[in-house]
């Protein structure tokens, strides 16, 4: 839109109401955001890894959506979206990024020197946890064990 960057942002099938601040309300941004919700993809369901077909072909609906409205790039509104990069990356050439920690390799770089430790909000646990921290080390090549992480 003339320049100005613009954000597709992946939205799971929830009641949940969002409110000024939080990624899914569109009035938080200065810019244009646009808005696809994955019918049927449910947190439950992204907890998993992996879609049943009718939501996977909704998600690659949902991207290819996305590409055609002329974004910038392709974020989601939810960590477990992280699953789902590589297929949405199979569906675009823009950059997606599914959670906040792939900002991790800018903060390490920046605030990781010299012992100090940077904190990290994560909601997951045990095997979810796991499986998370796997995915944001392939695909940011940061490992979340690493001693500079407090895990809060």
């Amino acid at each position: 839109e003339n320049g100005v960057a613009t954000l597709g942002v992946i939205r799971l099938d929830t009641n949940f109401a969002p409110v000024l601040g939080d990624i899914a309300y569109g009035a938080s941004y200065s810019y244009k955001v646009y808005y696809r919700v994955v019918t049927g993809l449910a947190p439950q369901v992204c907890r998993h890894g992996t879609l049943p077909p009718s939501i996977e072909e909704e998600f690659i609906r949902a991207v290819v959506w996305l590409d055609g409205r002329g974004v910038s790039a392709i974020t989601g509104d939810s960590n477990h979206l992280i699953h789902f990069a590589k297929l949405a990356k199979k569906y675009t050439k823009l950059p997606v990024f599914f959670t906040p920690f792939a900002q991790l390799p800018l903060l390490k770089n920046v605030f990781g020197r010299g012992g100090k430790q940077i904190a990290v909000l994560d909601a997951a646990a045990g095997e979810e946890r796991r499986a998370m921290h796997g995915l944001v080390k392939e695909q940011t090549g940061v490992s979340l064990g690493d001693d500079m992480f407090l895990h809060v």
